[in-house]
């Protein structure tokens, strides 16, 4: 797995302070890459998942919940049940995934935490299936996979 400490010290990530109306911002110093799930990957679900972590006061990351799970579905009738797979298929992989993340958290901070957003997105490619992490924005990360396009 690779560190990103070099890209995160530059960029920062935006994390939440207790009290809704003060905004911190911590710097995370080792993020773990991630892969996309093989089996989501053959499946081609993608999504959003919005992960909150609750940090100790030596920065790392103590424990996850997933706050939101949305399919990119347009379809309402199929949205629902897609959202359930996008968190059952990639839930699991972005809390373990966030678990090995570690951030530099100020002095004093009472219960310190952050959100992260997952985007895990599958476009068509006419290359071999791979996958591939991005950072869009702080605290915003882009797990890519790469597949054939489906045959008609």
């Amino acid at each position: 797995m690779n560190s990103w400490k070099a890209t995160l010290a530059a960029v920062g990530l935006f994390m939440l302070a207790p009290d809704p109306v003060l905004a911190q911002e911590f710097t995370a110093t080792n993020v773990v890459e991630l892969q996309y799930p093989p089996l989501a990957m053959a499946g081609r679900v993608s999504g959003i998942l919005k992960i909150k972590c609750i940090l100790a006061p030596n920065g790392t990351v103590v424990s996850t919940e997933i706050l939101e799970a949305i399919s990119d579905i347009n379809d309402p009738a199929l949205r629902e049940s897609r959202s359930r797979g996008v968190r059952q298929m990639l839930g699991r992989a972005a809390q373990e995934n966030a678990m090995k993340w570690t951030f530099t958290i100020p002095d004093k901070l009472e219960s310190p935490f952050t959100v992260l957003t997952y985007k895990f997105v599958v476009k068509d490619s006419s290359n071999s299936p791979r996958s591939r992490f991005v950072f869009d924005s702080p605290a915003t990360i882009q797990v890519i996979a790469e597949m054939p396009a489906p045959q008609k």
